[in-house]
């Protein structure tokens, strides 16, 4: 049951990142039509570009403008440093808050690692969709939306929600790890299921023990 789950899972991302390559080719084939900015931007297609390109390709492509002096000096020595990885400089830039005022959408189907303090930095319904998008792969349905607005808004921690969809089915099967959230908060959300799993199987074999009493006593 397990391996045709993971392989649904598998055939419902490969068809979604099929779907999302056509689009951008055909976009790519129509340019005087189409802005550069309103194509699809693949993350997969970001991390093939050279190191010493990234910066200057990841503002034109997501902030749709140049660098300043300033900006590209300090991307480009955490970069050539090795204190930023290309996946963590693409995420920072797909992640900011121009980028997100910028309406800027990256399909994040093939990330292997997200950075939770850049979507910790969201709030509302931004938080939720970027938390799907970089996590799970796609967009959140409408009513997953609604009810983790509504569970904001009753306090619920933004880490809580993080951490439960991070540990969903469907994040694991994607083999997408969460990083740069505090690891004791994700160990002891992972040991609190375990906890409560290992409870429901102890109930579970408490009242079996008790139904074979009661059988063998009548017996």
């Amino acid at each position: 049951m397990k391996e045709n789950d993971s392989m649904n899972s598998e055939n419902t991302f490969s068809s979604i990142h099929a779907e999302i390559v056509a689009e951008a080719n055909r976009l790519r084939t129509t340019p005087k039509s189409v802005s550069a900015f309103e194509m699809p931007i693949l993350y997969t297609d970001l991390t093939k570009v050279d190191d010493s390109e990234l910066v200057q390709e990841l503002f034109f492509r997501i902030l749709g403008r140049k660098p300043d002096e300033k900006e590209y000096k300090r991307y480009a020595k955490a970069l050539n440093s090795k204190s930023m990885s290309k996946e963590l400089l693409i995420q920072t830039i797909a992640l900011s808050s121009e980028a997100i005022a910028r309406g800027t959408r990256v399909y994040a189907i093939k990330a292997k690692s997200v950075d939770a303090n850049l979507l910790l930095s969201l709030d509302g319904v931004q938080f939720i969709e970027k938390s799907y998008m970089w996590l799970l792969g796609r967009e959140p349905e409408d009513a997953a939306i609604k009810d983790n607005l509504e569970r904001l808004d009753h306090g619920v921690d933004k880490k809580k929600i993080l951490l439960e969809i991070s540990g969903s089915i469907e994040c694991m099967n994607r083999g997408v790890a969460l990083i740069g959230i505090a690891e004791d908060n994700a160990k002891a959300f992972k040991e609190s299921i375990v906890i409560k799993i290992r409870r429901k199987i102890r109930g579970f074999l408490r009242r079996i023990k008790r139904v074979v009493k009661r059988v063998l006593k009548l017996n």
